[in-house]
């Protein structure tokens, strides 16, 4: 329930995608892209995505079943996945071919962490944060991001508000009110 720190910047990001490969690298991008938890990632079908639609089934996840709209950048990550797999199997595996596991991510992330000079306090969840972040700074509505994540806009204000004071500014001053000039008579 308490605000986040850990935020990583791109050049974190960047330095994290450098240290991995496989199918680490690919868990890590999904990640990075649909900013879901990975209890949800971990059980994407590829069934579940809709390339014609250009969304994301999420069935199972702390808050309930939702649909992901994707970026063009999102979709294309997951053609490259989901070429040649079939329909039941799962999106994301381990190099074994396994699905990855309730706790498979945790050690692997710790050590690439530590490898990619992330803060100490650095989790597989700041993955997330980093994209509600970025989708804050390049202002998408907190309410798309929330259906997208599974979350609230409550809850986006309580921690990510610091990303959103510039945009709310911004969108003040789209408002028009008609004015007439103030007069100079004191």
């Amino acid at each position: 329930g308490r605000s986040r720190k850990v935020f990583f910047t791109d050049e974190q990001v960047t330095s994290l995608l450098m240290t991995t490969e496989g199918e680490f690298q690919n868990l890590l991008q999904v990640a990075l892209n649909i900013g879901a938890r990975y209890g949800e990632i971990r059980s994407i079908k590829v069934a579940d995505f809709d390339v014609k639609q250009k969304t994301l089934y999420l069935a199972r996840g702390k808050t309930g079943e939702r649909i992901v709209f994707l970026s063009d950048q999102t979709i294309k990550l997951f053609v490259g996945l989901a070429k040649l797999r079939h329909p039941t199997a799962f999106l994301l595996v381990k190099e074994d071919g396994e699905q990855w596991g309730e706790k498979d991510h945790y050690r692997r992330f710790k050590q690439v962490a530590i490898e990619s000079s992330l803060p100490p306090k650095s989790v597989f969840y700041c993955l997330r944060h980093y994209h509600i972040s970025k989708a804050l700074l390049a202002r998408v509505s907190p309410q798309v991001i929330a259906e997208n994540c599974g979350t609230s806009v409550k809850m986006i204000e309580k921690h990510y508000g610091k990303f959103m004071g510039e945009d709310r500014r911004m969108m003040l001053n789209l408002v028009n009110i008609a004015t007439i000039p103030l007069s100079n008579q004191l």
